[in-house]
């Protein structure tokens, strides 16, 4: 009998002060999935952290870490994930888990990462030859095109199953391209679809904020993110299976509410915006 693939996980650490509490969050999937998860930390080229720091503190956490080093951020998070879908090994693992550290920040919903866990369990249980993509419903405040890409997964936290990580692996070379053309203003280049470039350039006013005046390009890395992840959806949802997390009315009404107590109640942290 072959021995039962491995469930990866690519987790991406910004802020000092949020590495211990994403370990313990992986270290609850973990046990909530019931399967060793086989850890891959990327700990961003802008942070102060330094990589031997977060191993020892995912493994005190109880976390098999394979490997742990500064990536490249120039597209924050995607820089790191499109690293570990390179180097995902489809023979030996059943999926991936991908994270960032913004999940024990803005997004830390103990009813968000229980119904992931049991969405993740399902569908890997399926062994579909599909592409499959877990993770949070997230609803665009505007709608471009047909409305295809009105619903898509946020990218903080989702999972992939191996012909998904297949998809993201071919998507990541357009972070590039969607990059030189938003920071140009083109809202029509080759090869990229003209509606994800305009929801992009609308998208521009609400996160412009966070950026000095005059860089440009970084906002613009932040919108080719965008574009990408969008694009994930739709890829997958074309090709295969979107499964969405905490989508339905009890999410709706309670991630929302652990959100606001979790702020209230817990120290803050910091980091990068993103």
């Amino acid at each position: 009998m072959s021995p039962e693939r491995r469930l990866g996980v690519c987790a991406v650490v910004h802020a000092a002060d949020r590495a211990d509490a994403l370990a313990a969050r992986l270290a609850r999937l973990q046990r909530a999935l019931g399967r060793p998860l086989a850890v891959r930390v990327g700990v961003a080229a802008s942070s102060p952290l330094q990589a031997d720091a977060v191993a020892a503190k995912f493994a005190e956490a109880g976390l098999s870490v394979d490997d742990c080093r500064r990536v490249d951020d120039t597209y924050f998070d995607f820089s790191a994930y499109g690293e570990a879908a390179q180097a995902f090994d489809a023979a030996s693992m059943s999926g991936m888990v991908f994270v960032n550290d913004t999940l024990v920040a803005k997004h830390d919903s103990p009813h968000l990462l229980r119904q992931f866990a049991s969405r993740v369990r399902e569908a890997d249980a399926l062994h579909a030859a599909f592409p499959m993509l877990v993770g949070p419903y997230r609803q665009s405040e505007f709608s471009v095109g047909d409305g295809r890409n009105d619903e898509f997964v946020s990218t903080f936290l989702f999972h992939l199953n191996a012909s998904g990580v297949a998809v993201l692996r071919d998507l990541v070379p357009e972070l590039a391209g969607a990059k030189a053309a938003l920071e140009a203003g083109q809202l029509h280049a080759p090869g990229l679809q003209d509606e994800l470039l305009r929801l992009c350039s609308v998208h521009a006013l609400q996160v412009r904020h966070r950026y000095l005046p005059g860089d440009i390009g970084r906002l613009a890395c932040k919108l080719a993110t965008a574009y990408v992840e969008r694009r994930l959806s739709q890829q997958v949802r074309a090709q295969g299976l979107v499964w969405y997390v905490a989508g339905g009315m009890l999410g709706r009404l309670l991630v929302p509410l652990q959100l606001a107590l979790g702020r209230v109640l817990r120290p803050s942290r910091g980091g990068p915006s993103r």
